[in-house]
């Protein structure tokens, strides 16, 4: 019971030290106090990025790295992934000639 207990405490440090707040970074979840989105932290460890050059990179604490991780597993992003090229509409070509000008 008492494993229970530590894994729900890891989980509550987690949830204090990411925050999810709608209109900064799009509501994505960062570390609190910052607009540092949890999931660019995250794919800096996946590329192989050393745990200490993240830390340092980002002005981070081992404590708010474990949060990271364990947000991520606790709270996954629902949805498909947002591709690069799909999160800004295509640019609209202008024609040379307005309608002004007919």
């Amino acid at each position: 019971m008492s494993e229970a207990f530590a894994r729900a405490k890891v989980v509550d440090t987690a949830d204090e030290l990411i925050t999810k707040i709608d209109g900064v970074v799009g509501g994505k979840p960062c570390f609190k106090g910052t607009r540092r989105p949890n999931e660019t932290v995250l794919s800096s460890l996946e590329k192989g990025i050393p745990e200490d050059r993240v830390l340092d990179e980002y002005s981070l604490t081992s404590d708010q790295l474990t949060a990271a991780q364990v947000y991520a597993q606790v709270h996954p992003q629902r949805g498909r992934p947002v591709r690069l090229g799909s999160a800004k509409p295509p640019a609209q070509r202008r024609s040379s000639f307005s309608s002004t000008n007919a």
